[in-house]
């Protein structure tokens, strides 16, 4: 999951940063979704809803507005990702996820979070 701030243009901007260092720290198919998040801060929202979707249509993944705060569209973020890794599962096999969540276990182990 990839979540910036709809309230905050650095944190959409560093979307494109976050997606590189996901790309050299994990497996070739990794599941990912962008979120954007304190949809309900509509008098702050610095960040189109148009300007996500068009980013993560450039990214080649699922996108979903939520908040936090009021629990809104959380559910759904985790059944799009969790659809799509078992869609992944169910076409590739196990032996890819195991693949992917190897490399994670490795990468993970020796470099900082991605909020860091």
């Amino acid at each position: 999951m990839v979540v910036y701030d709809v309230s905050d243009e650095k944190s959409y901007i560093n979307v494109s940063k976050w997606m590189t260092k996901i790309k050299e720290n994990t497996g070739k198919n990794v599941n990912k979704i962008l979120i954007a998040n304190k949809c309900d801060l509509e008098k702050k929202r610095k960040v189109t809803k148009e300007r996500g979707e068009s980013l993560a249509a450039d990214l080649e993944i699922p996108y979903v507005e939520m908040s936090a705060l009021s629990s809104s569209n959380i559910d759904e973020a985790f059944i799009i990702l969790t659809r799509d890794i078992l869609n992944r599962v169910l076409r590739y096999g196990d032996d890819e996820l195991a693949q992917s969540l190897g490399k994670q276990r490795l990468d993970t182990s020796t470099k900082s979070c991605m909020s860091c």
